[in-house]
Formats: C-alpha cells, sequence, structure tokens
C-alpha cells in the first residue's frame, strides 16, 4: 500500500511538471491553426474585409508563435 502511495505522488509530481509544457503546446497549434487557415483565406478569397482580417490574424498567429517560442524554451530545455 505505502508503495502504491508513493507511486501516485510521483505520478501526480510528473503530471504538475508537465503541463505547462502541455498547454504551451497546445497553444502553439492553436497558433499553427490559425496562420494556416490565414494563408488559406489570403490565397483564395476575393473579398477585401475577409483579405483584412486575415491578415490582422496571421499577424496574430505568428506574434504568437513567436512569445510561445521565447517563453517557453526553458519548458523544454534539458535540463544539465
Amino acid at each position: 500500500m505505502v508503495s502504491d502511495i508513493n507511486q501516485y505522488k510521483k505520478l501526480i509530481l510528473e503530471q504538475s511538471n508537465l503541463e505547462p509544457v502541455y498547454k504551451a503546446y497546445i497553444a502553439f497549434r492553436k497558433a499553427e491553426e490559425s496562420e494556416k487557415d490565414a494563408l488559406f483565406i489570403l490565397d483564395n478569397e476575393k473579398d477585401k474585409d475577409l483579405i483584412e482580417m486575415a491578415k490582422e490574424e496571421l499577424s496574430t498567429a505568428k506574434e504568437d508563435q513567436e512569445r510561445l517560442t521565447r517563453g517557453n524554451s526553458a519548458l523544454i530545455a534539458p535540463e544539465g
């Protein structure tokens, strides 16, 4: 029983250490999808308003990717 509790504590600690990495990954993937969607609209749309919105979305997506890359490099860097 004691080893089960110790294993449980170990897993909870590991999960808490991985959660920021997971959240950063999800946010980065969302920014990548936004970029992809905006580029598709820019390549295929004729409506000027939609093109303008896509340009703004593309800019935001790239900024988010840069921010997430800079802010989270410590999360994925190996210790040592």
